[in-house]
């Protein structure tokens, strides 16, 4: 008997888990991302496994990221009085559009680029929405985190690296030739990682 309500109560918790994901898409993205950062090989192997709609993942995932990480910005007035309410509304700005240009640029060229060292010369674009929005997300929950702290934490400038790492290991994912890892490697992180540095260092200074 006890044996059997442990099965019900296992059961009722997956059909819970699951209605819960589903009811708020925005966490199983987030479920999708800590996953790729906790076991990255493994991560992207449950992703290919349920692969998420890239329409519902942006729509759903990477743009309401991106309107938090935005609106963090604002924190920034509890630390600095003088702050202006409108320069705080421009820079939240400039940062959202920051990580929605990053993931538009980064589905462009890795489009583009794939090609050349896939398996077959064949590209998912389905799967590299995909790639691009979990990676762009991860650079934007980034610059959430250190919105929120009041002065800049050194060692938060070393997190990127983790990106690295989780777009090394989707290899299989993206279905590209193993002889050529080092060279997506190179194009992960021109497609999503300098975007967000560059597109930040050239639209910064418009907010004053």
């Amino acid at each position: 008997m006890s044996q059997w309500l442990k099965v019900f109560l296992e059961n009722q918790w997956k059909v819970r888990k699951f209605a819960i994901v589903n009811t708020f898409p925005m966490l199983n993205y987030l479920k999708l991302m800590l996953q790729l950062v906790l076991a990255p090989s493994k991560g992207w192997d449950d992703v290919a496994a349920a692969m998420p709609d890239a329409h519902r993942i942006l729509l759903f995932g990477l743009l309401p990221l991106c309107v938090l990480t935005g609106a963090s910005v604002g924190v920034a007035a509890l630390w600095d009085s003088h702050l202006l309410l409108s320069t705080v509304i421009i820079r939240s700005v400039i940062t959202f559009a920051v990580y929605m240009l990053t993931y538009f640029i980064a589905q462009a060229l890795l489009t583009a680029l794939l090609p050349r060292i896939t398996e077959d010369g064949l590209v998912d674009r389905e799967r590299i929405s995909v790639f691009a929005a979990l990676n762009v997300g991860q650079m934007a929950l980034i610059g959430f985190i250190e919105n929120l702290l009041p002065a800049e934490v050194p060692i938060l400038q070393f997190l990127p690296l983790f990106v690295v790492v989780v777009m090394y290991r989707a290899r299989g994912f993206l279905g590209v030739d193993s002889s050529r890892t080092g060279l997506m490697l190179a194009f992960g992180i021109v497609a999503v990682i300098l975007p967000v540095y560059i597109l930040g260092g050239l639209l910064g200074p418009m907010a004053g």
